[in-house]
């Protein structure tokens, strides 16, 4: 009687999963729902009621204890508006917005337009003026970092 030994099956490939992939930033759902709610300004009661869910759900999603499913994530963008990308892997913004204040953007669009119609014309107005308080107000509102406190039309780096 002779005996046949069978290969060895090829070894299991170990699957990692992508630094940035989804089963990573799980860990920390539970802290940016916690985010979220308090943003809201609601208690977590008053979120679970909102959304037709339990109050201990909502404390043990926040705790890390459960993982909500697509149903209840998708409540909770159609609720709130938060956004479910930035829920599940902590990238993009709370509210899936671009985080640009348009207002600020449309204000300082027409001061570059007025500084290059002025500077075409070779018009003396062209030269660094204060930029007006309304103006610093709101880019302190919107907590953008300015080095100089002057708007240069002509691109000058002195003011």
């Amino acid at each position: 009687m002779s005996y046949q030994v069978k290969p060895e099956p090829p070894p299991i490939p170990q699957v990692t999963p992508h630094p940035t992939s989804s089963l990573e930033g799980l860990s920390g759902l539970g802290s940016r729902l916690s985010l979220a709610i308090l943003h809201l300004a609601i208690s977590q009661s008053e979120f679970a009621r909102r959304l037709g869910s339990s109050p201990a759900f909502i404390s043990d999603t926040v705790r890390g204890l459960k993982k909500p499913g697509a149903e209840f994530l998708a409540s909770i963008k159609q609720t709130f508006g938060i956004s479910i990308d930035w829920l599940l892997t902590g990238h993009g913004t709370m509210f899936g917005i671009s985080g640009i204040n348009l207002d600020l953007l449309r204000t300082i669009r027409l001061y570059v337009a007025v500084a290059r119609a002025a500077i075409a014309q070779d018009n003396p107005t062209a030269k660094p003026h204060p930029i007006p308080s309304s103006i610093w107000e709101r880019i302190s509102a919107t907590q953008q970092e300015t080095t100089t406190n002057c708007w240069c039309p002509a691109a000058s780096s002195s003011c």
